[in-house]
Parts: C-alpha cells; structure tokens; sequence
C-alpha cells in the first residue's frame, strides 16, 4: 500500500488525496474481481498491479474533470408569460409556421437593435 501511496504522489496527489486513492484502488480492485485477471503466463504481478494502478489513475483524472450536464453554463429564465401573451394578442397567420417563425425572428432582431441604438 505505500508504495501505491508514493506513485500517486509522484503524479501530482496530495499524500491524502494519495492515500485516498489508493484505497480506491484496492476497494475496486476487490469489488470487482479484477485479480482473476492476472495470469502469471502473461508477465509479473508487480507489472499487473502498476497497469491496473494507471487504469484506475486515468479514469479517476477522467471522472473528476467530467463536466455534469449543464456545468459551467448560465441559466436563462424564459419568461413564458410575455411570450404566451404577445402570441395569444395574434390572429392565426396565413404564412407557414417556417415564414412566421422567421418574421418573428426578424421583428425581434429590429427591436434589440433599436434598444440597443436608444441606450
């Protein structure tokens, strides 16, 4: 177990973040069965534990710079009740839903750009 500690450390851990890990390590090591996997005809346990340690090293890095959905985006209230009245003032078009949709966006655009002109 310390010399996992100290290859944690040496990349870059903290000794408790170091610690931490390596108790993971072994934790997923066991939980999982993985030690069925070492197979003396295929090389050295020593050199199976030091890949299954990168492993787990890697997808730890990954997990903790994964961004959850919606991470690091601001959120933007929709007000629904300007929208649901400006659209409930309207008569049915008798453009498409595609032309309608694009004149809207057209009207829009003009009257952000006059506020924006006005200020």
């Amino acid at each position: 177990m310390v010399s996992s500690v100290r290859a944690c450390a040496a990349v870059g851990h903290t000794p408790p973040d170091a610690e931490d890990l390596t108790q993971g390590f072994f934790e997923r090591l066991l939980q999982k069965d993985y030690l069925r996997a070492a197979d003396q005809a295929k090389g050295r346990f020593r050199t199976f534990l030091l890949v299954a340690l990168d492993r787990f090293l890697a997808n730890e890095w990954d997990r903790a710079r994964a961004q959850k959905r919606g991470g690091g985006c601001a959120v933007v209230p929709l007000d629904t009740t300007l929208a649901e009245r400006l659209y409930a003032e309207q008569s049915v078009p008798e453009s498409s839903i595609e032309q309608e949709y694009e004149r809207r966006w057209a009207l829009t655009l003009v009257e952000q750009s006059v506020s924006r002109l006005a200020d």
